[in-house]
């Protein structure tokens, strides 16, 4: 779970300003916590009841001035402090009392108790485990209440259960779907909730066996109400917390339709279920059939509403979306028809998906910037070809579509043996010793290499990371791989085998932090390291737009839909595929291979638009459009107005900051933040420099 962390409040309850609560106060303000004092009960009580206090610290060794006992349990009542941690400050006397005296404590109200210390660090040490202990797990089941509330409200049937697949939650959206009430049903085994004599034997074996590996699972199946109705529910099934192969919780998520859609159509039962689908949780692909085993005889039958498609009326969505909106305006005031009237004008704007930066900077207006314009359609937008200026991008095309029948170029022949991992790290040792550092110098090693970087950097982290055990083939098979992908990355000036090697140096990088490490098994490792190897191979020096524009064979064949990247995952199967020297996923079994492949793609597909800004890079395209008269991607970049400074700064502050603070925040990767630091200070300098060397220029 990530918390956004408040700042801590304080609440000191002390009738006496001794050398205990100056000690205390002055570790809450050494932690940057906001402090609030009160000196009597009554002052405490109006606090306590205006306010929220993360954390109260009440002296209880004095018994003059007012009852400590009788005032924690009037904060108890409190309805803002359910969450709240209180500390009774207690003397060292007290706590050495033989008979239970912290009984006495927690049964007035008090979390835990704080034995009187005037050490200045022991005060400090004492709130830090506080805030560590008591405070975050309190935000922690504050924050949960929150996510329970989301649930009840959600669309979506969602049912957690426990290790014996026993129902321990089910929201409101369930007891709809399943036409029975949640009390009735906690503590009730969850296969009471679908139609166990239509389910195969295997399936629900398969489904077993992958829920306790941790993987998640989607697919359909027909589920009992109370009535005894069969519902067909589409369901995904999340394991967590997966321990020696049991899983402490398994989310189950049904999707929501309303109760008139299963109430009024029929169903055929000899379509009870799809295949269940093995998923990546990281994957955000959907998942994909073959439809000739769907409908074969071995198969699942053909649903009879197929047969009946020829009396569907074909309707857009977007059209009747409209329609809804127009009957519901009819019958609206005034205010809420004339807000209908500006969303009706949006969605009948032919600028419907075209990107808007909004909120970045309130004294800015980012339309007004010209290249943070260009940065963003040359980022977001799909590639427009002339003839489809204008007209909204389709849909990605999934992996399984990809046409397998390339005709670009031939396969290239490796060019030259490279070393094994041991000589890789031998012979070039001072260099790839701190290949697992940012710090990295690709282009040195790509200098002493001969421009083999790719090739000896893939050696060295593969033995790092053990790919050839977990992949299960020989170094020699690997070896051939790594050179015959290489050999295949055109001389680029920026989409080359040293820039592959870059990625690949990055992706190891991260994958050795513990945060990425916790998330990662080797198999996750090892198809990053494939991903970032394979992700720009054979690219031809041209932008998806460009190619697009120039009607290119490979726009054509991927039509116009993620034109690169599809050609660059497809390229690099094929390339793999092609001799069994080089085919290292030849040993994994078909399941395996089937995860493998698909993980590798969606990396790839992933990576569309991310490193299309090199600015010499792009000038070079953009003197090449301007020479042939096709659309300029980004004006931005054209080299006789271009400032390279201002475009290196504007992408840093409108792109690169945000995202990598998120990533550090996630990852703790504070070297990153440096690096980036150091980067703008260099290009504020050279855009100072330039905008005086103009003013020297006018001046002369």
């Amino acid at each position: 779970m990530c918390l956004t962390i408040p700042t801590i409040k304080v609440l000191l309850v002390f009738d006496k300003e001794d050398a205990q609560f100056k000690s205390l106060k002055w570790a809450v303000e050494k932690l940057q916590f906001e402090c609030v004092v009160a000196s009597s009960d009554t002052q405490a009580l109006d606090l306590v009841r205006n306010n929220h206090y993360h954390l109260i610290i009440v002296d209880t060794r004095h018994s003059s001035g007012f009852d400590p006992f009788v005032l924690s349990r009037s904060f108890r009542l409190s309805k803002d402090n359910h969450y709240s941690c209180f500390i009774a400050v207690v003397k060292r006397s007290f706590a050495e009392k033989e008979e239970s005296s912290v009984l006495n404590i927690l049964n007035s109200g008090f979390d835990r108790w704080f034995l009187e210390s005037c050490s200045l660090a022991v005060c400090l040490n004492e709130l830090i485990l506080i805030e560590g202990n008591e405070i975050m797990t309190r935000l922690k089941l504050q924050a949960a209440q929150s996510l329970f509330t989301a649930l009840e409200n959600s669309h979506d049937a969602v049912v957690v259960t426990g290790k014996n697949q026993e129902i321990q939650y089910m929201n409101q959206a369930s007891e709809q779907l399943l036409g029975c009430n949640a009390d009735e049903m906690i503590g009730k085994n969850a296969s009471q909730l679908q139609r166990i004599d239509s389910t195969k034997a295997d399936m629900i074996e398969n489904v077993s066996t992958h829920t306790k590996k941790g993987i998640e699972m989607e697919g359909s199946l027909f589920r009992k109400r109370k009535n005894a109705q069969q519902v067909p529910v589409w369901n995904r099934m999340t394991p967590v917390d997966v321990h020696n192969g049991v899983a402490e919780h398994t989310v189950l998520i049904r999707e929501g339709r309303s109760i008139s859609f299963y109430s009024e159509k029929s169903f055929i039962h000899d379509s009870d279920f799809l295949p269940y689908t093995l998923t990546n949780k990281k994957s955000i692909r959907n998942p994909s059939y073959d439809v000739r085993s769907l409908c074969s005889e071995a198969g699942i039958h053909r649903r009879q509403s197929f047969a009946r498609l020829h009396t569907m009326t074909i309707e857009a969505p977007i059209t009747k979306v409209i329609n809804m909106l127009i009957a519901t305006q009819e019958n609206s005031p005034n205010f809420v028809a004339q807000d209908l009237d500006k969303i009706l004008e949006i969605l009948r704007s032919t600028d419907l998906y075209s990107p808007q930066l909004l909120g970045l900077n309130q004294h800015r207006r980012p339309t007004d910037d010209k290249l943070t314009s260009d940065l963003i359609s040359g980022l977001v937008m799909m590639p427009h070809t002339e003839a489809t200026m204008g007209q909204k991008p389709g849909q990605r095309r999934l992996s399984h579509e990809v046409n397998q029948r390339m005709s670009r170029s031939s396969i290239v022949s490796p060019l030259a043996t490279i070393p094994s991992s041991d000589t890789a790290s031998s012979t070039n040792g001072s260099t790839l010793e701190n290949s697992m550092e940012w710090s990295f110098d690709i282009i040195e090693l790509e200098r002493i290499s001969d421009k083999k970087a790719l090739s000896w950097l893939g050696m060295t982290l593969s033995s790092t990371f053990n790919v050839c055990s977990v992949l299960n083939c020989d170094e020699n098979t690997l070896r051939n791989w790594l050179s015959l992908i290489e050999a295949n990355y055109l001389n680029n000036p920026y989409h080359n085998s040293t820039h592959a090697a870059d990625v690949m140096q990055a992706a190891a990088y991260f994958l050795q932090k513990p945060r990425i490490k916790a998330i990662f098994d080797p198999l996750d490792e090892v198809i990053s390291l494939i991903a970032a190897i394979v992700h720009d191979v054979n690219h031809p020096g041209k932008n998806s737009a460009f190619l697009c524009n120039t009607r290119d064979e490979l726009a054509i064949l991927y039509n116009d839909l993620s034109v690169l990247e599809s050609y660059h995952a497809a390229r690099a199967f094929r390339l793999t595929l092609s001799d069994k020297n080089v085919n290292i996923l030849q040993n994994l079994d078909r399941d395996t291979y089937q995860f493998v492949r698909e993980s590798i793609i969606d990396m790839v597909l992933a990576t569309e638009n991310i490193d299309e800004l090199w600015g010499n890079y792009t000038s070079l395209q953009t003197d090449e459009e301007k020479a042939k008269g096709l659309p300029v991607v980004m004006p931005t970049f054209d080299r006789t107005t271009i400032s390279l400074p201002k475009a290196q700064m504007g992408f840093i502050d409108y792109f690169i900051n945000d995202m990598f603070s998120s990533w550090d925040a996630f990852g703790d990767f504070p070297e990153l933040i440096e690096y980036i630091q150091s980067n703008y200070t260099y290009w504020k300098e050279q855009d100072e420099e330039n905008q005086q060397q103009e003013v020297s220029k006018e001046e002369s």
